[in-house]
């Protein structure tokens, strides 16, 4: 503080008792002292526009248009032959370093795991891309061979089905990649591709058409909250729920870097050519969209019932399991926080607010 200031603070409290009340109060205001005088509790409204600390855009009043362009069927299809891996087809017995093409589906107990199969996957033997147990039962493999493998699945895969048991995944060496050829819109790529629900090329721009239609009316609740994120502005971020969101995404990175078997989550970031302060930031971003669904909710009266929370905290962990959806409330929090490192009734609430303000949009270019 220069000396300048320092008289003036002086000068104030030679004023006495009086003088003093008012510079604390003006401070306390400056400072942002204040925010902490707002009650903050998981999952309840709090208009934050109402007490200064961000402005909302016009969220009743959003258009979206979810129609399909020529130049955006041209500049998705370019996309996808940019992005295509082909490989040289080779055939012979598979070793550790080769990159192997392969189909697999998983059982457990003579049940087939959708979410555990898959295929024409690109995987490196001996990197560990999928299993361990992958690249050890793959090697030595002959292309066009089909062999079940064993893969204890780790107690903490993430996946309640089969964390901790033993999956039978049966393999199919479908060919040994040679060098990388570059990809040419053909009627053999678009079959593939389209896994033979598109047979040429002439029928490729009506089948692209569609798909990115069909991913704009899906999208339509997630572009209308950026819409309101853009058209908003935080002016102060409350400290509490800028700690809080901070934190949360934090323990979320921490959570994925011990999964993916990282030693650290600094380890991570610099793999991913990214610092703490790129974290912080996220966490910010997540701030701001519980302010504005914070306030949005308190305007509009807007807030979750019990019967109503518990309904979408099911819905949103889509268990498969009934017996799953049926667990007490406290073991169902337990599992989105471990999952997501967010708290539940903050992210219900969110949900529930973008619902509400996807519902006002005007949606224009919709088919019938």
């Amino acid at each position: 503080m220069n000396n300048n200031k320092k008289e003036k603070i002086i000068g104030l409290i030679a004023l006495g008792c009086v003088g003093v009340i008012v510079v604390a109060v003006v401070l306390w205001k400056v400072l942002g002292a204040g925010s902490e005088q707002i009650n903050i509790q998981y999952g309840v409204p709090v208009d934050y526009e109402k007490e200064g600390f961000v402005t909302l855009g016009d969220y009743k009043n959003i258009s979206i248009s979810v129609g399909v362009s020529e130049e955006d069927v041209q500049e998705e299809i370019d996309y996808i032959i940019e992005s295509a891996e082909l490989y040289e087809e080779k055939q012979g017995k598979a070793a550790t370093g080769d990159m192997v093409n392969i189909d697999y589906e998983a059982t457990l107990d003579g049940v087939v795991i959708e979410s555990e199969s898959d295929t024409d996957l690109l995987l490196t033997l001996g990197e560990e891309e999928v299993f361990t147990e992958f690249d050890e039962g793959i090697a030595g493999m002959n292309t066009g061979d089909t062999k079940v493998i064993d893969v204890e699945i780790p107690k903490d895969y993430g996946d309640e089905m089969i964390d901790g048991k033993t999956v039978q995944y049966e393999v199919t060496l479908n060919y040994i990649c040679g060098d990388e050829i570059e990809a040419e819109l053909t009627d053999e790529f678009v079959k593939d591709y389209t896994d033979g629900e598109c047979l040429s090329v002439i029928e490729f721009d009506d089948y692209i058409n569609n798909q990115l239609y069909q991913t704009n009316v899906e999208n339509i609740t997630d572009e209308a909250w950026t819409k309101v994120i853009e058209e908003s502005e935080v002016k102060e971020y409350h400290s509490e729920e800028l700690d809080k969101a901070v934190a949360e995404t934090e323990k979320s990175y921490e959570s994925f870097a011990e999964f993916a078997g990282y030693s650290s989550m600094e380890e991570l970031l610099s793999d991913y050519e990214m610092t703490s302060q790129d974290v912080e930031e996220i966490g910010q971003e997540m701030a701001e969209e519980k302010m504005l669904a914070k306030s949005i909710a308190a305007k509009e009266g807007l807030s979750l019932n019990n019967d109503e929370y518990a309904k979408m905290l099911v819905e949103y962990m889509e268990y498969e399991d009934e017996a799953d959806k049926n667990r007490p409330l406290e073991e169902i929090e337990k599992d989105f926080e471990e999952s997501y490192s967010e708290n539940p009734k903050d992210a219900m609430l969110l949900e529930m607010v973008k619902n509400y303000v996807a519902d006002l949009v005007t949606v224009e270019g919709m088919r019938e």
